[in-house]
């Protein structure tokens, strides 16, 4: 679910950053710059924090996974 989530935002930071390249183009600077600001905010920043987290979760599970193991190795 976090790698879906994450391309609908990569997908989405990319079609505005057109838009906002597109405004450019026509002089209309003031929309490019609202443009890239609510596109960071509303894309770049939670693809950013899904991969951190991503990777967070990745080492709690793997220190989860070991000591799952030590349990099983340690038994009666």
């Amino acid at each position: 679910d976090m790698k879906m989530a994450e391309t609908a935002h990569m997908a989405s930071l990319l079609i505005v950053l057109g838009i906002g390249i597109y405004s450019l183009i026509h002089g209309w600077f003031h929309i490019a710059i609202w443009l890239t600001i609510f596109n960071i905010l509303i894309n770049a920043y939670p693809v950013m924090l899904q991969r951190y987290n991503r990777v967070r979760i990745g080492r709690m599970l793997t220190r989860l996974d070991g000591r799952k193991q030590d349990l099983v190795a340690d038994g009666p």
